[in-house]
């Protein structure tokens, strides 16, 4: 079945209903989840990326923001957390996240137009790889990368990072990984948004809106 979607005019107030192909198709903006888990191991966090499914429509086979997904009709952000455990196989109560603020972003291509509201968060934690449950069907693995070597990668310190995790095969076998990857690796999220999510990490956390 489809999933409707809330449709939002340019300052986030609802104006209307749509299916999830037809929110694409058009354009509409609508509101997404975005939850970037930090693994704290030791004194070297992580940062955790879902590999995309092959058979995904957009991006099939990057590397991706730990959890993220729709806000469905009559959903509220906090509703959001839910991708936690549908994509991680994590219980995490909204009240453990620490919310980064609203990054507006346009993605546009001539038959793909996404328009979104993301709400952006953070999670740390002290699990590891192992911990987690992908569901299959959306994510083919895991992988984390030390925040300082992702950092490096996006400022152009660094042409190639290494991403260690696991991915499960066309036989269903979990196989453990370890891969150098670059920045043609990851899901388009726009050059800025990026910059926002640890500008808002560096700057104490601070709740601000940027767009692109």
């Amino acid at each position: 079945m489809d999933e409707y979607i809330d449709i939002l005019n340019g300052e986030m107030k609802p104006i209307g209903v749509a299916t999830r192909g037809e929110i694409h198709r058009q354009g509409y903006w609508h509101q997404t989840f975005h939850c970037w888990v930090i693994l704290l191991e030791g004194d070297c966090p992580y940062i955790l990326f879902q590999k995309r499914h092959p058979s995904k429509e957009t991006f099939p086979n990057q590397l991706d923001i730990s959890a993220a997904g729709h806000i469905l009709k009559g959903e509220t952000v906090e509703d959001g957390v839910r991708e936690l455990h549908e994509e991680l196989g994590i219980h995490v109560d909204y009240s453990e996240l620490i919310p980064l603020g609203m990054y507006k972003g346009n993605y546009i291509t001539e038959t793909y137009k996404d328009r979104e509201f993301n709400h952006i968060h953070l999670l740390k934690t002290n699990r590891n790889l192992d911990d987690f449950s992908i569901q299959q069907s959306e994510l083919k693995g895991l992988y984390k990368i030390d925040e300082a070597s992702f950092r490096a990668l996006l400022q152009g310190k660094e042409q190639t990072v290494k991403a260690i995790g696991f991915e499960f095969n066309s036989s269903g076998a979990k196989e453990q990984k370890c891969l150098l990857v670059g920045r043609g690796d990851f899901a388009a999220q726009g050059e800025g948004y990026y910059d926002f999510v640890f500008r808002a990490i560096d700057n104490g956390l601070k709740i601000i809106v940027h767009s692109h």
